[in-house]
């Protein structure tokens, strides 16, 4: 892969990154629900550490997801786009 190519490639992905960073979306893990049920009861000093803590693990989540998930759309992508561009000119030439 050239240089150029792959410039282009991580470009394609940091965008792919950020757009799906920006669909809100929500994680439901049990320790979460219960951290911020705890907290909700009882809004001490201690509730809202483990609260804070558990919404980190969802925030590492989620950036997880998006970045194994934009890897997975640009290389479907990118795989879709060659198979079109390989049939249109086995088409041109025949």
């Amino acid at each position: 892969m050239k240089w150029r190519s792959a410039f282009k490639f991580f470009i394609a992905y940091v965008l792919l990154v950020i757009f799906m960073l920006s669909i809100p979306m929500h994680i439901h893990r049990r320790s979460f629900d219960e951290a911020f049920t705890a907290w909700y009861k009882n809004r001490t000093a201690e509730n809202e550490a483990a609260l804070r803590v558990q919404k980190r693990k969802n925030e590492l989540i989620e950036l997880e997801f998006c970045v194994v998930g934009a890897l997975i759309v640009l290389v479907v992508g990118y795989g879709l786009y060659r198979l079109v561009r390989l049939t249109a000119r086995s088409r041109i030439s025949n």
